[in-house]
């Protein structure tokens, strides 16, 4: 035996009302899914540029390390060497 189809909806002033309330459910669930969205691509372009800025940082970071060390190296022993710091 096949089943049986559900009966079709008996005719009901609350159908119209209930219908409403899912379609304006589903209109404010798509807004929200839209603005998640928008938050999400923000929150990577912030991310990118924080990444970038970090890079650019490291960067002139071994940039002046290097300087230091051919200045060391130019100047040769006749100074000091720097104090060593302790963690």
């Amino acid at each position: 035996m096949a089943p049986r189809p559900p009966p079709p909806p008996l005719p009901n002033s609350n159908n119209s009302h209930l219908v409403g309330a899912i379609e304006a459910m589903i209109a404010a669930m798509q807004q929200q899914n839209t603005n998640m969205v928008n938050q999400h691509n923000l929150a990577l372009q912030q991310m990118e540029s924080a990444r970038l800025a970090a890079e650019a940082t490291q960067q002139r970071h071994l940039e002046a390390l290097h300087q230091i060390g051919e200045n060391r190296s130019t100047t040769g022993s006749s100074q000091a060497p720097p104090p060593q710091v302790q963690e």
